[in-house]
């Protein structure tokens, strides 16, 4: 008997990287999954950002930007 894959792989690589790093790096996860229950769990789980495939370059670039001023905002206050 084989077991159903796991929908929670982004979850766990979100689990991963912030055990190993901290909260000093920043986490964005590209998913195909588009509904609320994942991308909760993902923010939930110490997740920046939670990113739905397929996702147009120009969305991504902007996507990723806003972020990046976000965080360089964050740390110039601390």
């Amino acid at each position: 008997m084989s077991q159903a894959p796991s929908t929670d792989h982004p979850v766990i690589a979100v689990q991963d990287v912030k055990r190993r790093y901290g909260d000093s790096i920043f986490v964005a996860v590209l998913t195909g999954e588009d509904h609320d229950e994942m991308r909760d769990k993902c923010l939930g789980n110490g997740a920046d950002a939670v990113l739905v495939k397929p996702i147009a370059p120009v969305e991504l670039r902007r996507r990723l930007t806003a972020a990046a001023v976000a965080l360089k905002t964050l740390l110039a206050a601390s």
